[in-house]
C-alpha cells in the first residue's frame, strides 16, 4: 500500500497465472480511498471581484467513497502449422460492476453531495474480445 497524497491510500494487487492448456490469466484488483473534499459557497457582490468560491468547512471534512476495481484478462495462444499463430484474448474491465461516485457537487445548496453528471459515476462493466493471426 502506498500513499499518493496525505490521507489518500492506493493499493494494487496484480496476479498472473498460466492455467492448464496454456491459458494465461491476469487479475488486477485495485483499491483506492476516496478523494477528500470540503463544502464550498459562492460569494457575490464585490466591485473588483464580482464573485468567488470559498470553502466553508475545513479541507478534507468529507471524502468520496473507496474505489474497488477488478479487471480480468484471459489469453490463449494457438500455434498452427508453418509458424503461424492465432492469439485469442478476452478482457473484462470493472468485473464487479462497481458504480462508485467519482466526483460530486461540493457547492452548498440542494445539489450538495450529488454526482455531477453521468461521467461522475464509474463506467459499467465492459468486455473486450479480440483475435489476431500471425504468419
Amino acid at each position: 500500500m502506498f500513499f499518493s497524497r496525505p490521507g489518500v491510500a492506493s493499493s494494487r494487487h496484480p496476479r498472473l497465472a498460466e492455467k492448464p492448456f496454456q491459458i494465461n490469466t491476469s487479475l488486477n484488483y485495485e483499491v483506492r480511498s476516496g478523494d477528500p473534499y470540503s463544502r464550498t459557497v459562492q460569494v457575490t457582490g464585490g466591485t473588483t471581484i464580482t464573485s468567488f468560491v470559498m470553502p466553508v468547512d475545513p479541507r478534507g471534512t468529507y471524502s468520496l467513497p473507496k474505489f474497488k476495481l477488478m479487471d480480468l484478462r484471459i489469453r490463449k495462444n494457438v500455434r498452427l502449422a508453418a509458424g503461424r499463430r492465432v492469439n485469442l484474448e478476452a478482457s473484462t474491465y470493472n468485473l464487479l460492476n462497481a458504480n462508485t461516485v467519482a466526483s460530486l457537487q461540493t457547492r452548498s445548496g440542494s445539489t450538495f453531495g450529488k454526482p455531477t453528471g453521468t461521467s461522475a459515476i464509474l463506467q459499467p462493466r465492459s468486455i473486450e474480445v479480440s483475435a489476431s493471426f500471425s504468419f
